[in-house]
């Protein structure tokens, strides 16, 4: 789901699947691509938050015409229940 936060300019992103977070994150950057060609004066950020939830946003930490993918500072990696168990010591 694309969520508007300013008009053509900044958007969040959320999904279960990848297929409905990349068609979004297609459909985000294509939005943002068009001001930022007509402003010609920042590049894009797509920014990682979380698993499944993402941000779009002409920032001028990016140079024009370039596309920069960074995940947040406080993004972890989920591990899987399975690999969780396993470096649990046993309480025999």
């Amino acid at each position: 789901m694309i969520t508007t936060v300013a008009e053509g300019r900044h958007f969040h992103i959320t999904g279960d699947t990848p297929a409905i977070i990349q068609a979004d994150l297609g459909a985000a950057v294509d939005m943002v691509k068009t001001h930022a060609i007509q402003e010609r004066a920042h590049g894009i950020l797509v920014t990682q938050h979380g698993p499944g939830t993402y941000t779009v946003a002409m920032s001028p930490e990016v140079p024009y015409g370039r596309t920069l993918e960074k995940r947040d500072p406080g993004f972890r990696a989920q591990t899987r229940s399975s690999d969780a168990a396993s470096t649990t010591p046993s309480r025999d």
